[in-house]
């Protein structure tokens, strides 16, 4: 599959999902939503692919919980930085929004939180 048809699959999907946040619970949603996201933007980071992740921290950006002040900030740093092809620039961006809210994100949405779920495998391709 070529980068257009990959960043076309990746944005429907997306889309697609951000449209279920009309139609269900938006917490649970949202939650799977970004945990779908986040495991295939691994996948295109792996690769190198920086085009199609900077599609999924802009999306990545819109969707953080309201808890967390600094997310979409912190996610448009990774985006201009990956859309630029820096890749150091985004994992960095990546690991200081890890650094301040994965352990408090993974205890109320996540393997951590009270209800038991966790994250939802998501095959990368």
């Amino acid at each position: 599959m070529n980068g257009s048809k990959k960043r076309s699959l990746v944005l429907g999907a997306a889309l697609g999902l951000a449209a279920l946040l009309g139609a269900s619970d938006a917490s649970a949603v949202r939650t799977t939503m970004l945990q779908n996201l986040m495991k295939r933007m691994n996948g295109f980071v792996a690769a190198g692919n920086m085009q199609s992740t900077a599609v999924i921290l802009n999306l990545v950006k819109n969707t953080g919980p309201d808890e967390y002040a600094k997310w979409g900030e912190i996610a448009e740093k990774g985006r201009a930085a990956a859309a630029a092809g820096d890749s150091t620039g985004a994992k960095a961006a990546c690991k200081s929004c890890h650094d301040q809210y994965r352990e408090a994100y993974k205890m109320k949405y996540g393997s951590g939180a009270p209800d038991g779920k966790g994250p939802v495998p998501v095959p990368v391709d």
